[in-house]
């Protein structure tokens, strides 16, 4: 009973001096343990202070969400303290609890409240132009997307995060907003988005000598390369990131690169270094949730409070181990040369390692930027490319559609003209036809006219600018309607009257092609033609039964197959051709038309 009365007087005590610093003031800075909190608040409720109501009821807000993930407690004291320092009109603090509070919502899973809480503290600092809180809290509200698995909207905000830090300059947050960047990239699967900002995010880190963010960084390139097939170039980035992980016991990241690493060596069948990295893996992730539970329970204890004696024996124990503290370091005194020493050592060794792994990032940032400045070369490259196939696909119509004409308007006017006068000379002369000379030369003046005509549809339709493609190809396919050549199935759905003149010349010079090489080499006797719309591309199905061909086989390409490709190249189409001997030929072709 004694006992009992002295542990209550002192508690009382021990309040009274408490509540005497709470009088004077609570900084909202400090630490508190939560039973001086507790009787804080009940001195602030016993003298109606506002001021101190509003600071404790914060405090203890805080201290319940970051010590005991007790959002419910944590809700209720923030509202507490929200509602007295409305009273008050502190604005700061009004919108500095509304920014907790969506935090709280967001680690609770309720996105919507968290959002409406956020946007209400935004007003706040947005009006006030308090550059810090608003980028953090564009943050927060980028990381809420990225938890309801919206990565579009994660990356607008972390972009204005990104570009509000500019203006901080506060190259560590760049850092974790920039790695944050990256997984956005990978969940939208913008892989080569997400590999610049990595490379980004390596010279940054470097020039930061920040080791964690360098290895998280090279663990995304890893990553991306895995996602790409490319699993000797992951594993090297892996093995770089594995160089900078910090060696801190419990390090989550440091357990999420053994998985990746175990993961990259199974699939190269590489089953014993994956088996290596697999235990590296268990030991850690063992540790670390052992360690949480650990957390969880004295987290429990210690709220409850129903462990006093416990605490007692805490106490004895701390008392025994300040005794063995002043042997240890009875004992060390012996040590003292030897770890000085040891020290030195650890010295040199670090500067040279530091110097090693800082040569190791440069090497790695310029291959990087060797192996960006190659691939704009190789699009450069292309781009020439494509601009020398147009001008000379256009040169050849140009000079085409010239030669038509003159074949047309000079030797075609001039045969007729000469049919003309055999056909005045019979009808002035008797029995002329009688003549066998006279008819033979007649018929081979008739062949000469059709065949001036044929050559020049041929190099320029007449038909195609005048009733368009459709209408251009089957006169095209009416000039093979014989029982010589083979029967022609020309099918079409949905063809727009309009397309623009070098996409429908070059998807008729393709078919002319196509259809030529059926006749000439395929020995066809059977052709399909399809061509119909999918949005704003033309599909054209081009098929044949003849003797086909193996398309891996071929040791020369002609130039029927090398135009047939240049003109889809030029419409930056795509072709695919299936054949083998035997068993005929079917081409598809995919073209943009607007």
């Amino acid at each position: 009973m004694n006992i009992r009365i002295y542990r209550v007087f002192l508690s009382l005590f021990l309040a009274g001096l408490v509540s005497t610093g709470v009088k004077a003031q609570i900084n909202l800075d400090s630490t508190y343990k939560i039973s001086e909190l507790e009787v804080m608040l009940k001195d602030a409720q016993i003298s109606r202070n506002k001021e101190n109501l509003a600071a404790v009821y914060y405090l203890m807000a805080q201290f319940e969400a970051e010590n005991f993930d007790n959002s419910a407690n944590a809700f209720k004291n923030y509202g507490n303290s929200r509602e007295y320092y409305n009273i008050l009109k502190d604005s700061l603090m009004v919108s500095k609890i509304d920014k907790a509070i969506g935090i709280e919502y967001l680690q609770s899973g309720y996105y919507q409240e968290s959002l409406q809480a956020f946007n209400k503290a935004l007003t706040y600092f947005t009006k006030v132009n308090d550059l810090k809180n608003i980028t953090y809290i564009n943050y927060y509200i980028s990381q809420l997307y990225r938890d309801k698995v919206d990565p579009e909207m994660e990356l607008k905000y972390l972009n204005k995060s990104i570009q509000l830090n500019k203006t901080l300059k506060d190259s560590s947050l760049m850092v974790e907003f920039l790695i944050h960047k990256i997984g956005s990239y990978e969940t939208l699967n913008e892989l080569d988005s997400a590999e610049m900002v990595a490379i980004q995010t390596v010279e940054l880190s470097s020039k930061m000598k920040h080791r964690e963010s360098m290895s998280r960084s090279l663990f995304h390139l890893g990553d991306i390369n895995v996602k790409r097939g490319n699993l000797d170039r992951a594993l090297k980035y892996l093995k770089d990131s594995e160089e900078f992980v910090s060696l801190k016991p419990f390090n989550t990241h440091r357990r999420t690169l053994y998985e990746k690493t175990s993961e990259v060596y199974e699939l190269k069948k590489d089953y014993k270094n994956a088996y290596i990295y697999s235990k590296k893996y268990s030991e850690l992730n063992d540790s670390i949730l052992n360690k949480n539970r650990i957390e969880s329970q004295n987290k429990f204890a210690v709220y409850y409070k129903v462990d006093e004696k416990e605490e007692d024996n805490k106490k004895l124990e701390l008392d025994v181990e300040t005794v063995e503290e002043k042997n240890k370091q009875q004992r060390n005194a012996m040590y003292i040369l030897t770890a000085g020493l040891v020290m030195l050592l650890a010295l040199l060794y670090y500067i040279i390692n530091f110097y090693r792994q800082k040569i190791r990032a440069e090497e790695i940032i310029n291959g990087q930027k060797q192996e960006i400045s190659g691939q704009k070369i190789r699009e450069l490259e292309d781009n020439i490319k494509i601009s020398s196939m147009q001008s000379m696909i256009e040169g050849q119509e140009i000079e085409r559609e010239r030669i038509s004409k003159d074949l047309h308007d000079s030797l075609g006017g001039l045969l007729s003209t000469i049919k003309l006068q055999f056909d005045s000379v019979q009808s002035k002369v008797d029995n002329i036809g009688d003549l066998k000379e006279y008819n033979s030369a007649n018929k081979m003046l008739d062949t000469a006219v059709n065949e001036v005509r044929s050559i020049s549809q041929n190099l320029q339709p007449g038909a195609l600018t005048e009733l368009g493609l459709i209408a251009a190809l089957n006169d095209l396919f009416n000039r093979f309607d014989d029982e010589t050549y083979p029967d022609i199935d020309f099918q079409h759905y949905s063809i727009p009257e309009r397309i623009p003149t070098m996409v429908s010349l070059s998807i008729y010079r393709v078919i002319q092609e196509l259809l030529h090489n059926a006749i000439k080499h395929a020995q066809a006797n059977e052709i399909l033609i399809q061509i119909n719309t999918e949005e704003d591309e033309l599909v054209i199905q081009f098929e044949d039964d003849g003797v086909g061909y193996d398309p891996e086989n071929l040791t020369r390409k002609g130039m029927g197959l090398e135009n047939i490709q240049s003109r889809i190249n030029y419409l930056k189409g795509q072709l695919t051709t299936e054949s083998s001997d035997g068993n005929g030929t079917s081409t598809l072709i995919h073209v943009r038309y607007k």
